[in-house]
C-alpha cells in the first residue's frame, strides 16, 4: 500500500517534471485547486510507471488500464474516486496526443475488477514499492528523511511493513531532520532484533511481557556496549550512544505498548 504523501516526497521520475507543470499551466492557468488535483493524478501516474517500469510512449490500452488497478489496490481509492482521477489523466494524455479521445473513452469505460486485474499481472516487487514507502517527513520546513529498511528486507511482510511503516510516520514526524537521523537507524536495528527473536510473526503482533521486555532491553544494552568498546569508543561515547538508544526504547517501543516495563526493565533502561 501507499499513500499520496510518501509520492509527493519522491516528486516525479518517469515524468518530466517541466512537461507535468507547462500541461497544467495551460489547463488551468488560474484555478489552484484544480491544478493541485490534476498534480496529483499526474504524481500518481509516474508512482505507477515508476514502480511498473513503463514509459507513456510505449503504453498500450491494458498498461493504461492498470493504472485504474493501481489507485484502487495500491493506493485504496474507491471506484469512483480512480475514476475520477484518470478522467482528468485522459484529458491531458488526449492534449498533449499520448492518447486518441476514443481509446481514452474504452479506457475509462473497462470494468474496475479487470483493470484490478491487469494491474495485478504487472505488480511491482516491495523492492520498488520501498522507492516510495523509505521517505519519512520531519517537522523541519519541507524537511524529510530517508529510512534504510536493508538490514530487515528478508523480515518484511507486508503487513509488517504497513504497521512499520506508519508507526516510523507518527514518530518521527513532530522530530526535527537532524533528531530523526539519529532516531530512525536505532529503530530498525532494535526492530531487527526483535523479529529475529519472533521469526514469522508481524511487528505489530509483538508484545513483550514486562520480564521479556526487560530481557530484551538488557540484551539491546549489552550488545550495543559490546559494539561501541569493541569499535574503540570511550565511557562517555557508550554512555552518549545509550542515552539515545534508551530514549528510543521508551519513546518508541514502549510508546507503542512493543514492550513493557517493570522496575528490572527501568532499571536497565537507566543512564551510564
Amino acid at each position: 500500500m501507499l499513500i499520496l504523501g510518501e509520492i509527493q516526497l519522491r516528486g516525479f521520475f518517469s515524468i518530466q517534471t517541466e512537461l507535468a507543470e507547462k500541461t497544467l499551466n495551460f489547463r488551468h492557468p488560474y484555478d489552484i485547486d484544480s491544478k493541485r488535483s490534476m498534480r496529483h493524478a499526474w504524481r500518481m501516474f509516474d508512482a505507477y510507471m515508476t514502480l511498473t517500469g513503463f514509459h507513456p510512449h510505449a503504453m498500450c490500452l491494458d498498461d493504461h488500464a492498470g493504472f485504474r488497478g493501481f489507485l484502487c489496490k495500491a493506493l485504496q481509492l474507491t471506484e469512483d474516486n480512480a475514476k475520477s482521477f484518470t478522467w482528468q489523466l485522459l484529458q491531458d494524455f488526449v492534449l498533449v496526443c499520448f492518447l486518441e479521445e476514443k481509446e481514452a473513452n474504452l479506457f475509462l469505460s473497462m470494468p474496475q475488477a479487470e483493470c484490478n486485474e491487469i494491474y495485478q499481472e504487472r505488480e511491482p516487487t516491495k523492492c520498488r514499492f520501498l522507492h516510495y514507502q523509505s521517505l519519512f517527513p520531519t517537522s523541519d520546513s519541507n524537511g524529510f528523511m530517508y529510512v534504510d529498511f536493508g538490514s530487515i528486507m528478508h523480515l518484511l511482510s507486508n503487513a509488517f511493513f504497513h504497521c512499520l511503516g506508519r508507526l516510523l510516520t507518527e514518530y518521527l514526524a513532530p522530530l526535527p531532520t537532524v533528531q530523526a537521523e539519529i532516531d530512525a537507524p536505532l529503530i530498525i536495528a532494535i526492530a531487527q532484533g526483535l523479529l529475529y527473536d519472533h521469526p514469522g510473526v508481524d511487528f505489530c503482533k509483538i508484545h513483550l511481557n514486562a520480564t521479556d521486555s526487560a530481557d530484551f532491553i538488557g540484551n539491546v544494552r549489552a550488545h550495543a556496549e559490546w559494539r561501541m568498546h569493541n569499535a574503540g569508543f570511550f565511557r562517555g561515547d557508550v554512555a552518549m550512544n545509550w542515552k539515545y538508544l534508551s530514549a528510543v526504547l521508551m519513546n518508541f517501543f514502549v510508546a507503542n505498548n512493543i514492550c513493557c516495563l517493570n522496575k528490572a526493565g527501568r532499571r536497565m533502561l537507566a543512564p551510564y
